[in-house]
Formats: structure tokens, C-alpha cells, sequence
């Protein structure tokens, strides 16, 4: 064989994988279909590992349909030689590593049905679960999901079963990334999924953990942060999301979340508490009962005393801030009164400062300046006790913040400038 299994170290497998000619690859492909000696069959394998490393000979490989379909079958073929079965899949995970159409084509043959059979037969085997893990990261890096849902929904139950299993970070870190691609489809079939296989569950048992399992700050903190985008994007989604979560319990997760000191993890732990809640109209109690709510508050307040006098360069904190806001105007539309007047009186009422404080560090930001506008007129019109808190609010600044929205070209945010100049002019709160 003129490539060696070192091939993939010498200087010129690039050249061979450009020049080899189509005929001539489809021949030594053909071996694992037609030749039963091992020996060859091993480096034959290994032949068109060295030459699948290259862009060049990935596509060459599946330029001919029928070399995909033997090596689909060598597959199942190989399912009882472990080493042998191990290499044609390092193969597959080359062959599909960036080429689309080798990729669908495995996706459509049933690829994944193969790969429960693997898994179950080599359930405790790590070396073949992970290199599964590495192929069916390199088949879903790519967004089809449309039409495929059911295809997809093959692999979670073994992606989430390894989760608590796996203590190799490279492994655990691709499974938490795959998990948070399905999780970001916005498709409601494979969120379902991820949720009947209690992923919810298994990550927040991994995040407890994590520290114990692994050792590096920066792996550690990367995986947290997945486990955190993943709940972010699943409250993201339909409000029974969020109920299956507080069914199951994740209100203490969000307190351990929250004495975290990361930034990153708090702006992200915000980013749920934010999704749960506006997911969860009339239940509020549960975040007020918790302390949940005063945790924030207290953050929000640590986040204002850093940020109060230099607001511009430091992303996280000023995202922090902006889910804390947020949170704010979800509490004031909410129709208990009760929680209305729990939020507003807060600290001889510090989130009247924050809505100020936020007209000028978001003022480029319309959104949020909208939200603000629409929780201050929810404050001022509240019955008997608007002037008291519209004084508050002058008092924070709020007159100054106004001014420097004159310039803002948004002809909504203008208008409702005016309406509120128009109100410390008159002295007219009603």
C-alpha cells in the first residue's frame, strides 16, 4: 500500500489526496466490499483515513455514491470487530467532517439507527462512544433540521444517557455543544425530546458536579456555560418549557446559580430567571418566595455601583443589567398588585433608580429604552401614589435622562419624551 497509517504525518498526503485519480480511489474503496483478507482491509482503511484529511479527498471519496454505500455496509459489517469497527468510523467522521453531501447521504441511509445498534452493544466501551460522539457532532454541526426532526430524535436519548458517564472534557464538552444546537432549534418535537429524557435534570446533576469531575478553570467554566445556554434557549421557547422546569425543580438551581461570582454565569443565569418568568404570567410568588428576587436586586445594585460611573466597555455587566430591567418591567405588567408594589418599594425603591440610571447607559438601545418608557408609565399611573413615585424618579435623574434623549432619531422615543417634559412642566402626574 503506498500510504502508510503514518501518512497522515508526511508532507505530501496533501498532494497525494489532490492527484490521485477518481478511478483509482473508487478501486481501493471497492476493497471493503469485494476482499476479505484483514490485513488489507485494515490498510485500505487507513489509506482512505490519510486521504479524507484533506478537503480534496473527502469529496473524491463521495463523488462516487457507491463508495459511501460500502462503506455504510463495511459497517455493519465490522459490527462485531471492535478495532475494525472503531477505524471505519474515525473514517466516517473524516468523511463527513465538512462535505454536506456525504454528510446527508449517511443522515438519509438511517445512519443513526446504525449507531443505537453500536451504542447498545457497546454500551461501557469508551473508545467507541466517544469516537460515535465525535460523528454524530460532525453530521449535526450542520442545520437541517427541517423535515429531519425525527431523525435527530434518534440520538439525544444516547447523547443525554453519556452525559453523567463521560469524564473526558474534549467528549463531555462536544455532547454539551451538540445538546445546545438541539436545544437552539426552536423546534418543538426535539425540545420535547431533550426534555422526556430529562436533560434538565442531567445537567443540573453535571453542574453540581463539575468541580469534582473536572479541574481546569477554563473547561470547567466552559462547560457551565453551556449547560446555562441550553436552559437559556429551552425558556426561551413554549411557555410549557418553563413549567416542566419548575415542576422539576429548577428554582434551587437558580439560587445556586446566583451565588455564583462569574459574570458570564450571572448574565446568563439572569437570561433564564428573565425567560422563566415571562413565561409564567400569575406565578411570580414563586421567584418573591424564593428570594429569588431580592438576589437579583442586590446584583443589580452591585452591578450599579461598578458601572454608575463608567458604563461603557464591560459587556456582561451592562447585559446583566439589561436582563435585570427586564425582569423589572415583567413584575410591573404582572396583574397582582401585590408584586407590583413589592418591586417598586424595594429599597426605598432602588429599581426606580435602575429604570433612570438605564435611560442613559441603554440610550442607543431602543428596545430596552421602549421597555423602560412603558414600566415608568405603568408606575405613574398607578392610583393615588403616581406623583410619589414620579418625584422619586425626578429625583434619580430623570429629567437630565430625558434631555439626552432629544437627540435620539427614533421619532416614538421623541414623542414620549415630550409627554414626560411635558408633565415636570405642568406639574401634572395624572
Amino acid at each position: 500500500m503506498f500510504i502508510s497509517q503514518k501518512g497522515k504525518e508526511d508532507e505530501n498526503i496533501k498532494i497525494i489526496s489532490q492527484q490521485i485519480e477518481q478511478n483509482l480511489l473508487n478501486k481501493i474503496v471497492s476493497y471493503l466490499a469485494f476482499i476479505n483478507d484483514k490485513k488489507i482491509l485494515f490498510e485500505t482503511i487507513w489509506i482512505l483515513i490519510n486521504i479524507s484529511y484533506e478537503n480534496e479527498g473527502e469529496t473524491k471519496i463521495g463523488n462516487e455514491k457507491n463508495n459511501l454505500k460500502y462503506i455504510l455496509n463495511f459497517i455493519v459489517n465490522s459490527l462485531n470487530d471492535k478495532i475494525m469497527l472503531y477505524h471505519i468510523l474515525w473514517l466516517v467522521r473524516h468523511l463527513i467532517s465538512k462535505n454536506l453531501s456525504n454528510k446527508l447521504y449517511f443522515f438519509q441511509n438511517n445512519i443513526f439507527d446504525l449507531f443505537q445498534i453500536i451504542s447498545d452493544k457497546y454500551e461501557f466501551d469508551d473508545e467507541i462512544n466517544n469516537i460515535l460522539i465525535y460523528v454524530i457532532c460532525n453530521i449535526c454541526r450542520t442545520t437541517f433540521f427541517d423535515g429531519y426532526d425525527k431523525e435527530f430524535k434518534k440520538v439525544i436519548p444516547f447523547l443525554i444517557k453519556k452525559i453523567n458517564l463521560v469524564k473526558e472534557f474534549k467528549t463531555i464538552n462536544m455532547i454539551l455543544f451538540l445538546i445546545y444546537k438541539f436545544s437552539d432549534t426552536k423546534n418543538i418535537n426535539i425540545i420535547d425530546e431533550l426534555l422526556r429524557n430529562n436533560i434538565h435534570k442531567k445537567i443540573i446533576e453535571l453542574y453540581y458536579n463539575i468541580k469534582i469531575i473536572f479541574h481546569k478553570d477554563e473547561e470547567i467554566l466552559q462547560l457551565k456555560l453551556y449547560v446555562l445556554k441550553i436552559f437559556g434557549n429551552i425558556t426561551s421557547g413554549e411557555d410549557d418549557n418553563s413549567y416542566v422546569l419548575i415542576k422539576d425543580g429548577i428554582i434551587p438551581f437558580i439560587n445556586y446559580l446566583l451565588k455564583e461570582n462569574d459574570d458570564f454565569i450571572i448574565k446568563n443565569s439572569l437570561w433564564i430567571i428573565r425567560n422563566l418568568m415571562a413565561s409564567l404570567p400569575g406565578n411570580l410568588y414563586i421567584f418573591f418566595e424564593n428570594n429569588i428576587i431580592n438576589k437579583i436586586i442586590e446584583i443589580g445594585i452591585n452591578i450599579y455601583e461598578i458601572i454608575s460611573n463608567n458604563y461603557k466597555g464591560n459587556e456582561n455587566l451592562l447585559n446583566s443589567f439589561k436582563h435585570i430591567i427586564y425582569i423589572i418591567y415583567i413584575i410591573l405588567n404582572d396583574q397582582v398588585n401585590e408584586y407590583f408594589y413589592k418591586i417598586i418599594d424595594y429599597k426605598s425603591s432602588i429599581c426606580l433608580m435602575f429604570l433612570v440610571f438605564s435611560l442613559r447607559i441603554f440610550e442607543n438601545n431602543l428596545d430596552i429604552i421602549q421597555f423602560i418608557f412603558e414600566c415608568i408609565h405603568t408606575i405613574i399611573l398607578v392610583d393615588d401614589i403616581n406623583q410619589k413615585y414620579f418625584n422619586l424618579m425626578l429625583s434619580f435623574g430623570l429629567e437630565s435622562a430625558l434631555d439626552n434623549l432629544m437627540n435620539c432619531e427614533n421619532d416614538k422615543i421623541i414623542e414620549e419624551v415630550k409627554y414626560f417634559h411635558n408633565k415636570i412642566i405642568n406639574n401634572n402626574y395624572n
